[in-house]
């Protein structure tokens, strides 16, 4: 007699099954990972654009108070306040004053 060399239909079925579980294993596991990244990515980039607006108005006020300190450093601008709050004048120099009712 000749030997049976094709296995058996039952266990065809069920090395096809015990595939098809594995597969869907794996595409599960692969899709809760996959979920899992997603969430960790949205949470930073969350983050990150809400530094970026930090950074992006703390680079604002930096430059406003830059150009403040420039201006209040110069020369003019002191005098104009010595002149305007203290009523300070150079010498030799009239000053008239308009009054007041």
């Amino acid at each position: 007699m000749a030997k049976n060399t094709q296995p058996d239909k039952q266990s065809n079925k069920l090395l096809n099954f015990t595939c098809v579980v594995i597969c869907a294993v794996m595409i599960i596991a692969f899709a809760l990972f996959i979920g899992n990244q997603s969430a960790s990515y949205n949470s930073l980039r969350t983050r990150y654009d809400y530094i970026a607006r930090q950074y992006a108005d703390a680079r604002g006020e930096f430059y406003a108070l830059s150009y403040q300190i420039a201006h209040f450093d110069s020369d003019a601008y002191v005098e104009r306040l010595a002149r305007e709050r203290l009523g300070w004048a150079r010498p030799n120099e009239i000053i008239f004053r308009q009054r007041t009712h």
